[in-house]
């Protein structure tokens, strides 16, 4: 149930249902990057196809929708593609938010 915010301003681009991952917010940004958001709870799910977001704003919940991950605790899957490929997501956040927000150094 812990909130899901964007990672950095966009334009919600789907909302679906992944039969792998569960319910998936897929966010465009500029430069050809695309923020994923997956296993989120069917409730809580706060945004719609079109809708502009900005970093921090609520995307959704995080939930259990994955049936690949069922074995494993609930948690967010999150991913950065670059022009339809798939990269490290460290490499995309800030050193300031890994400080603040993730804890990393």
């Amino acid at each position: 149930g812990a909130e899901v915010v964007a990672v950095a301003d966009g334009t919600v681009s789907a909302v679906r249902n992944d039969h792998f991952l569960g319910k998936t917010i897929e966010v465009s940004h500029t430069g050809g990057i695309v923020s994923v958001y997956s296993n989120l709870s069917n409730d809580g799910i706060a945004v719609k196809v079109g809708d502009t977001v900005k970093a921090g704003d609520k995307l959704g919940v995080v939930g259990d929708t994955s049936l690949t991950e069922l074995a494993d605790e609930t948690h967010l899957h999150f991913e950065i593609l670059v022009s339809g490929t798939s990269v490290n997501p460290l490499d995309y956040i800030s050193e300031e938010s890994k400080k603040s927000d993730l804890g990393i150094e």
